[in-house]
């Protein structure tokens, strides 16, 4: 399209990434009054729901990865 749109995510993250990055984040959670035991609590409902919205993400972009590009210019 016209336009292009620029994303930082991480659809691939785990259990051991999140456990990491809590202990390397623990001031911003404090800061924000997270529990860092809240988030283990809620952590495999959560990484189920990114594990779908990945494999439809990742998906949808390996589809529009494999499509023929368009030829402008040409009649």
């Amino acid at each position: 399209g016209a336009s292009a749109y620029g994303l930082l995510f991480h659809l691939e993250v785990t259990a051991s990434t999140v456990g990491r990055m809590a202990k390397a984040f623990r001031h911003e959670l404090l800061q924000e009054a997270i529990d860092e035991h809240q988030l283990s609590d809620k952590l495999p409902a959560r990484l189920e729901s990114l594990g779908q919205t990945a494999v439809k993400v990742l998906g949808r972009w390996a589809q529009l990865a494999l499509k023929p590009p368009p030829q402008y210019g040409r009649t």
